[in-house]
């Protein structure tokens, strides 16, 4: 079946991005302990990973259009167990800060990847409904990230939350790399033409009508579920770890 051998292993890796995201809700009070961090300490390291993100999305843009989604995702695949694995053996904030923006790229082309690989594969009618089917078995990583993490926390602690997310990028590289048929051809254009592109999309009407709405409503999400609903609920709704985990579950 194509969606089995095409959107799942895409979307193997959008848990592992909603994961990454999510688990700074649970992790940051454990974090900010050991390492004596304040809200604002805390809130710079939580923006490492959403500026690598950030950073990443038109490189990673153009890199899927030029060399296709297996052998792009296959690689930031393991850029993000690369940044899981800095993040678990980090001994001060700073290291802890690189492995996290070094997630923010591996995972940045975690929906778009879908996107493409449903236009390239699917016909138009179905883009939709198949893109949607991979982001919703993707959100799950969101959910992995409290009730789930928080049962293991006790045993492994917040470094080895982090080792499981690194075993996870690096199985879903693999997944990737033997699971997904190399890009359909499709006519080579210059790097020149691929960059005039951005050109046109930032000054079309449509995107400057839409798109500001969508940074604020992206931005609310990624810093409310990745970094202050979890500290609030400690430090002002009083809850404890489990409540805690299961209101961010919520």
């Amino acid at each position: 079946m194509l969606f089995a051998r095409l959107i799942l292993p895409l979307a193997a890796l959008n848990f592992t991005n909603q994961a990454a995201r999510a688990a700074m809700g649970l992790l940051a009070p454990l974090i900010a302990l050991e390492f004596g961090l304040s809200a604002s300490e805390l809130g710079l390291l939580a923006a490492t990973f959403f500026a690598g993100y950030a950073l990443a999305q038109l490189p990673v843009g153009l890199a899927l259009d030029l060399f296709g989604v297996r052998r792009v995702q296959a690689a930031l695949a393991l850029v993000a167990a690369l940044g899981f694995a800095l993040a678990a053996v980090a001994t001060d904030p700073l290291l802890l800060a690189v492995g996290r923006g070094i997630t923010g790229i591996g995972v940045s082309a975690g929906l778009i990847a879908m996107i493409k690989a449903a236009a390239q594969w699917f016909p138009p009618g179905r883009i939709a409904a198949v893109s949607g089917a991979g982001v919703f078995l993707g959100a799950f990583g969101g959910l992995f990230a409290t009730l789930p993490a928080q049962a293991v926390l006790p045993f492994i602690g917040w470094r080895g939350v982090f080792w499981v997310l690194c075993g996870i990028a690096l199985c879903v590289s693999v997944w990737i790399a033997l699971a997904i048929p190399a890009a359909p051809a499709r006519r080579k254009r210059s790097i020149v033409q691929e960059l005039s592109a951005f050109a046109r999309v930032f000054v079309h009407p449509a995107f400057l009508r839409y798109a500001p709405a969508i940074c604020v409503l992206s931005g609310f999400g990624f810093t409310y579920q990745g970094l202050w609903a979890g500290p609030w609920l400690r430090d002002a709704a009083g809850l404890g770890d489990e409540d805690r985990a299961l209101m961010l579950l919520c």
